[in-house]
């Protein structure tokens, strides 16, 4: 199987992926209301653990550090999400890692209710998680590595800041 075949198949096959979202969260991805993508520090960080003192210095999402945030505009929050399922369709090897590192972000609302999407290009999974509730994730979805630049190009043009691979 060719990378052309994959891309094709990737692209036929991305209507197909908004279905495994929750639906609000499908609602808010697919409309033109707002959204905002953030770079965040993979590290994970609790406000309630016994070691941290005091609120954090930083903003959090999802107990990591937010590294910068750029609000989108509707061409831009639909690329996005378009390279985002059609990356979920093209992914064919049902097996996931034991890590969690997330390093990019989408937050979308719905009816007053926020989402967050976090997104590891390095070990290929979305959570979703619905802010203010962020330790139970809603979704657990796949996704294939090819989407990272368009994330990060994005980013980039923005004037944020890239999480640091480790």
């Amino acid at each position: 199987m060719g990378p052309a075949f994959v891309l094709a198949f990737s692209w036929r096959m991305a209507w197909v992926v908004p279905y495994a979202f929750p639906w609000d969260v499908r609602i808010a991805l697919t409309d033109n209301s707002p959204a905002m993508l953030l770079s965040v520090d993979p590290e994970e960080r609790w406000e309630d653990e016994p070691w941290i003192v005091g609120p954090p210095a930083y903003p959090l999402l999802a107990g990591r550090r937010i590294l910068g945030t750029t609000l989108l505009t509707a061409p831009e929050k639909r690329r996005l999400v378009q390279a985002m399922f059609a990356g979920m369709a093209s992914h064919m090897v049902p097996i996931e890692a034991n890590c969690f590192n997330p390093r990019h972000a989408l937050q979308v609302s719905h009816a007053g209710v926020t989402y967050d999407i976090l997104i590891c290009f390095e070990c290929l999974q979305v959570y979703v998680v619905q802010a203010g509730d962020q330790r139970d994730r809603i979704a657990k979805l796949l996704i294939d590595g090819w989407p990272k630049p368009v994330f990060d190009d994005m980013l980039t043009a923005h004037h944020v800041p890239l999480s640091p691979k480790d």
